[in-house]
């Protein structure tokens, strides 16, 4: 398995995740329940992604697109939003 990414977030994680099966690579969810055991304290790269050998390239293209997507975003327009419910 490789680690292709570690998100900022479970959210984040979360929406890598859901682009990554979406582009047909399959995922591994590190960390996925751990957040609810740190409470509130601010805890960083509890949440990472993996991937089998095979998928490394796929999952690598699909996580550029991603960045690529999210530069193009603005940040504070309600239409950033809109702007991933259409993509």
């Amino acid at each position: 398995m490789h680690k292709v990414y570690e998100a900022e977030n479970y959210i984040d994680a979360q929406i890598a995740r859901g682009w990554l099966e979406s582009a047909g690579v399959p995922v591994l969810f590190s960390g996925e329940h751990l957040g609810g055991a740190m409470g509130e304290l601010p805890v960083f790269g509890l949440h990472s992604l993996w991937v089998a050998p095979e998928y490394l390239r796929a999952a690598e293209s699909a996580l550029a697109e991603l960045a690529e997507h999210r530069s193009s975003q603005p940040l504070d327009d309600d239409s950033a939003a809109d702007g991933i419910l259409e993509a």
